[in-house]
This record gives structure tokens, sequence and C-alpha cells, in this order.
């Protein structure tokens, strides 16, 4: 029987170099460590939409930020405090974070949603999934004249990140990354991963633990250009949550693991610092 010990060694020698390959959909190596302490500063804002004001906070910092904006879109439930920890780690590594609150949805994070109860205060009833698509659009200008030369990484969360996948789709030019967790097939009359083929960006996509989320996500990961997609479905006994929550658990070594991808995306998109200009 040969020595395996030795027939190890001997791999090392001849391969020093060779890289580790992860599990599909597992992760890779933890996120690297951000170059330094940024204090975030938020401001709550406002723009007009078509036919609402949408609400948001913009998560900027002092000094030169090289990353691309991060424009986030909630869960149908919830809000833009959804994103409050996320928000706080994308800033240490450059990205500054326009978190909007869609006309659909109520609460998260102790956040109420002010556009969605403007909106439903105006029109007598609650908007729709797809009329929020509307919302999508003007985020993304919105990012873009707060940043005129900034790159857009679009980040949803649940019904969120059905929006972000079918809004990227339809507008192949208007984002530069995508990153989807937990999107579901929830727009009325339409099959989003029909239209993922269109996209011609990064997207990453992450879900919570189990197989049923796993199953649904699957869905959308293979509609997506294999040269394109990268993925994160953590183990069951993981417990990680459904949606963006992945981002913000709480296990340090854990949320490293569902920031690997995403890692990924930010550093293409980020500037290159010899071109690097003031921050907005």
């Amino acid at each position: 029987m040969p020595n395996l010990a030795a027939l190890a060694v001997l791999a090392l020698v001849l391969c020093p170099n060779a890289a580790q390959e992860p599990a599909p959909g597992q992760g890779g190596t933890p996120a690297p460590a951000a170059p330094k302490k940024l204090l975030p500063i938020v401001e709550t804002v406002t723009r007009a939409g078509k036919g609402v004001e949408l609400s948001a906070d913009y998560t900027k910092a002092r000094g030169v930020l090289r990353g691309p904006t991060v424009v986030c879109l909630h869960d149908a439930a919830g809000s833009r405090g959804e994103f409050k920890k996320i928000s706080e780690e994308f800033i240490q590594y450059g990205c500054p974070v326009l978190a909007v609150d869609l006309r659909v949805g109520k609460e998260a994070g102790g956040v109420v949603n002010a556009t969605a109860a403007a909106f439903e205060k105006a029109a007598g009833k609650p908007a729709t999934l797809t009329e929020a698509l509307d919302d999508v659009a003007t985020a993304v200008e919105w990012a873009k004249e707060l940043r005129p030369d900034g790159k857009i990484l679009l980040l949803g969360s649940g019904t969120g990140a059905t929006l972000a996948l079918a809004f990227a789709a339809r507008n192949p030019a208007a984002v530069d990354g995508v990153l989807a967790y937990s999107p579901t097939e929830c727009l009325e009359g339409v099959t989003v991963a029909a239209e993922m083929r269109q996209i011609k960006v990064p997207v990453h996509v992450g879900c919570g633990s189990g197989l049923e989320e796993k199953s649904k996500t699957t869905r959308f990961f293979n509609a997506l250009d294999k040269k394109l997609r990268s993925s994160y479905f953590p183990a069951e006994e993981l417990q990680f949550p459904p949606g963006a929550g992945q981002l913000a658990h709480e296990d340090e070594s854990l949320r490293n693991r569902a920031w690997h991808g995403v890692h990924k995306i930010r550093e293409a998109l980020t500037t290159p610092a010899a071109a690097e200009g003031e921050a907005k």
C-alpha cells in the first residue's frame, strides 16, 4: 500500500500554490479584513419617485470611498431598517449604502416603512410588488445622482431580491452587479427566472439554511450565466436565516463565509487607488 502521507507531501512540493476548490455553494476563504475602522454617517433622505416620495437611509463616511454604491431592497413586509448592520459592514470597505423604503412593506429593525405608509394613505390601498418595480428604477437613478462616478451594486432580500433580478434583466446596463438573497417567483404574470438570461453583470445568490430554501434559490442560480454567477447556500445545521440576514449573522466566522462571494464582486467594482476621487 502506498504511503499516503508521503504522497501528500510530494503533492505539496510539486504544486505548492494549488488552490483548494470549495464545494459548490458553500463559500470559500473568510472575508478580507476591513482596512480601517470608519465611522458611518447615516442620513435619512427623500426623493420624488413615480407616484410616491421615497424615503431612504444613506450611509457614508468621511474620506475617499472607492467601492460601489450598494442599493438595498428589503423584503415584502419590511423596511430600510433591515440593512442597518449590513450598511455598517459595507462602509468599512468603502461602499456607501442607499437602503430604500419601497412602496410595499411595514417595518424592520424598529424602522417603519415611510414610503409604503405614504403610498397607502394616498392610494387608499397597499401597493403591489409589480408597482414597486418603479421604486427600483428610482433608487438606481438616485444612487447615480449621489455618486455620478460610482458603480452600482444592487442588493435584494426576499421579494426585494426578485425585484433586483427582474430590474437587472430588463435594464442590463443600469447596474454593475447584483446580490440576491432568497428570491421567489412573486411577480404576478411574470417568470423572473426566465428573464434572467438577459443579465450581463456578476450576480451572487444566497439563501437561508434548509433544503426548501436551497431548492427555491437554485432555480434562480441555474438561470444565470455560469461565467457571471456565484453562490452561498449554507448547510442546514448552520441555521442561517432567509434573505440578506446571513450578512448580519452574529457569529463572525459564519458571517465571513456569507461575505466571501460578496467581496469578490465588491473588489471587482472598486475603483483602483490610482484613480480615486473624493468621496460623496
